[in-house]
């Protein structure tokens, strides 16, 4: 699976294939289409919001959940249960669109303010404590980066982090694409 070539530019399709078997992938590469193909999911660009699609519980299943990339942390339904789709190799194309639609709905409600995003904790990112930084460090290299420059000009530990995280959040739409991992 492939998704590099087409890419939104509001935030990214970032795939766990490297988890995945072949029947996940297939899954994945249909809920993709039907999410990055959606005139409402299009309209959403410049919303920094990701969607992870993540191997389920079993070898026929898959997980979608919505990330916030400034925290590192998946979006959190206001009773504090992570918002997730669950899909399976036996959906129906109508049950995968369904899941695409409702993580539309999701990342709508995320820009409207009807769910709040997650506070960032530049400590837990530091430490590796967040969800990102478990399923896709790589997301990280520019922060890692930056921290090293700058604890390396001397800067105390606390203003290295807070300058760092500016610059991460700056820069993370440059380089979010879509990807599999």
């Amino acid at each position: 699976m492939n998704i590099n070539s087409v890419s939104p530019s509001f935030g990214s399709l970032q795939v766990a294939t490297s988890k995945m078997n072949n029947k996940q992938m297939d899954l994945s590469d249909k809920f993709c289409d039907s999410l990055k193909y959606d005139d409402t999911y299009q309209t959403l660009e410049d919303q920094d919001i990701d969607v992870y699609v993540l191997p389920g519980k079993n070898d026929s299943q898959i997980d979608v959940r919505v990330m916030d990339p400034y925290s590192g942390n998946f979006i959190r339904s206001n009773d504090r249960h992570i918002i997730k789709q669950k899909l399976s190799t036996r959906s129906s194309e109508e049950a995968i669109r369904k899941a695409a639609d409702s993580i539309i709905d999701t990342i709508k409600s995320v820009v409207a303010g009807l769910i709040k995003r997650p506070k960032a904790d530049v400590v837990n990112i530091f430490e590796g404590k967040t969800a990102m930084a478990r399923l896709n460090p790589d997301k990280y290299k520019s922060f890692d980066r930056d921290l090293k420059y700058w604890i390396d000009a001397g800067v105390d530990l606390d203003d290295a982090l807070d300058m760092s995280y500016d610059n991460f959040v700056s820069m993370y739409r440059i380089g979010n694409v879509d990807k599999d991992f």
